[in-house]
């Protein structure tokens, strides 16, 4: 039985048009720690300010998290379930086979689906997938949880 999925995994995304900011702002941090440098009067007016800009550089990262929406379609077989996902983002495809005796665990909160489990080519890979259903998927991965051997 296959069944097809659309599941929000956690994918990440670099931001454009941030560039021209993030330069500027730079210079600014630049320029103040220079007067500070030579001036001792501006190295105690200005550290409230530089900290400051230092921390919004930080937020202003150039790589963003988000929930991305994927394609996945489960296979369920006697021994686990085949899992093809496919994205846009290279990093989020892949197929997985969960077999049922090496799970360590699969869990089914809301809509947050948790299973952490052995599997690749290699016995000791442990591998760990998040994702979130639709409230209409959630009686097909509860029932999937269930069949786990613990």
């Amino acid at each position: 039985m296959e069944e097809h999925f659309i599941i929000k995994m956690q994918g990440k995304q670099y931001e454009k048009g941030r560039r021209r900011p993030v330069v500027a702002l730079a210079c600014f941090i630049v320029v103040l720690v220079m007067l500070m440098i030579y001036s001792f009067k501006y190295f105690i007016a200005l550290c409230v300010p530089v900290i400051c800009l230092l921390i919004w550089l930080k937020k202003m990262s150039a790589e963003k998290t988000y929930l991305t929406d994927v394609s996945c379609s489960a296979t369920v077989l006697e021994c686990g379930v085949k899992m093809d996902i496919q994205s846009a983002q290279s990093e989020l495809c892949g197929s997985y086979m969960i077999a049922y005796n090496q799970v360590n665990l699969f869990t089914v909160e809301n809509r947050k689906v948790t299973i952490d489990f052995y599997g690749g080519q290699q016995k000791d890979f442990r591998r760990t997938l998040e994702f979130y259903i639709s409230q209409d998927d959630v009686d097909f991965w509860t029932e999937q949880a269930n069949k786990v051997v613990a």
